[in-house]
This record gives C-alpha cells, sequence and structure tokens, in this order.
C-alpha cells in the first residue's frame, strides 16, 4: 500500500480500461519471521481461530494482490495475517500483516495501453507492514502508518466517482483484506453491489468524521 495522494492525470483513466500489472513477477521468498516485527507472531497463530469466527468478512490470504498501475510502475501486494481486533455494528477492525513490492514497465509510445500486460522489466524489492482495515459495510476504512502517524482513507467501494490517484489501491487492498476479492478493477462496481455496498447508487457526500491527522484505527470501534 502506497500513500494516498489526489493526483490524477489522463494516463490513469487509459490504464484502468485495461487489465493492469497482468504479468507481475514475485520476489524471491523471504522467511516471514524477517519480515514482520516479533508482536505479529501472536497475530499470526490468533489469526486462523479468530478468523474463522467472522464469517462476513474473509481476507485473501497468501494471494497475490494488485495496486496502482501509474508512469511505468505498478504495484503487489500479500496479505499474510489478518487478525479481528474488535467489532461493533458498524463493522470489525483487522489488522493486517502485509508485504508490499512494485515493478517496472516500459510503455511502447506514449498510447501503449498494453504495456503492464507485459513481463516487468524491473521488480523491486519487498519490505512488511502493519495495515489496519475497517472491514464495514457503511464506514469502510482504511489505516496505513507513515510519517510516524496513522493515515486513514475512507472509501466507498463501487462509486467511480470517488476512485481517484493512489487511491486506487486502498480499495484494490480492502477488498482483498474484506473480502478475498483480488480485482484490477479498483471500482469492481458490481462485485461491491453484490456484496451490499451502497454507494455505487448514492449521491457523494462527506461524513462528519475526524480528519485522517487526528483519526485513530480504535476510534472506528469505540
Amino acid at each position: 500500500m502506497t500513500s494516498p495522494s489526489s493526483h490524477k492525470s489522463s494516463r490513469d483513466v487509459s490504464a484502468r480500461s485495461v487489465p493492469r500489472g497482468a504479468c507481475p513477477a514475485l520476489p524471491g521468498a523471504i522467511p516471514a519471521g524477517r519480515l514482520l516485527p516479533p508482536i505479529l507472531a501472536v497475530f499470526a497463530l490468533l489469526a486462523p481461530a479468530a478468523h474463522a469466527g467472522n464469517a462476513e468478512f474473509d481476507a485473501a490470504i497468501g494471494k497475490l494482490g494488485y495496486g496502482r498501475c501509474h508512469m511505468d510502475s505498478c504495484d503487489f501486494f500479500t496479505i499474510d495475517t489478518a487478525v479481528p481486533i474488535a467489532s461493533t455494528k458498524e463493522g470489525t477492525l483487522f489488522a493486517i500483516s502485509d508485504r508490499v513490492w512494485s515493478a517496472g514497465y516500459k510503455a511502447h509510445g506514449d498510447n501503449d495501453l498494453h504495456e503492464y500486460d507485459r513481463p516487468p522489466v524491473s521488480v523491486g524489492k519487498q519490505s512488511s507492514e502493519i495495515s489496519m482495515v475497517f472491514c464495514s459495510k457503511t464506514k469502510p476504512v482504511v489505516f496505513n502508518y507513515y510519517d510516524d502517524k496513522w493515515n486513514s482513507v475512507d472509501l466507498r467501494p463501487g462509486d467511480e466517482n470517488s476512485v481517484f490517484g493512489a487511491t486506487e489501491s486502498a480499495y484494490q487492498f480492502y477488498f482483498a483484506a474484506c473480502h478475498h476479492f483480488i480485482t484490477h478493477d479498483p471500482v469492481s462496481k458490481n462485485m461491491a453491489l453484490k456484496l451490499g455496498y451502497p454507494f455505487a447508487n448514492e449521491p457523494a457526500k462527506i461524513d462528519a468524521v475526524p480528519s485522517e491527522e487526528n483519526r485513530q484505527p480504535l476510534d472506528m470501534v469505540k
């Protein structure tokens, strides 16, 4: 997962119309113990039992996930563990340990719509991270830790007007973390409707929630 931005270009729109990162290269396997901080060893032990009790939300553990493709680069991720922390009537907060990396691609001309279908010209090194995801049909949120603080992204799955720039990766990660759904399409309107998200048929609106700078993951389950 990369930090979100509001940047959007004509290249973003054209890239979304074709399969993205269709030929990813996986970096060499790295022992899990070297990827994650010690506290996640506890998460790894608790995950199977704890996750089994939450039938509505289910993470795509160990699957190759696709993130945003932009400017000759695509992001990828793999979820290693997903542990439910707390639940409310609105949803369930999960702690996610995952690995992320990017791959470089080369365009054949300015209007190459198949750049990301070809094998990459380079593959970056994996890095590990911890994300927090509030899986909810009404208030879905992804939290990432960078710049020494938690940063949140409010999501509206299925609403194409709410998907832009680097938030594309947040939507793709959310679908994988909450619904075992791997997708190249961050909008995935049909799947969002099937899962029961109402946003595709609602006008955009601003919820009265704390700002991204102030909000913490546990605020979602207070």
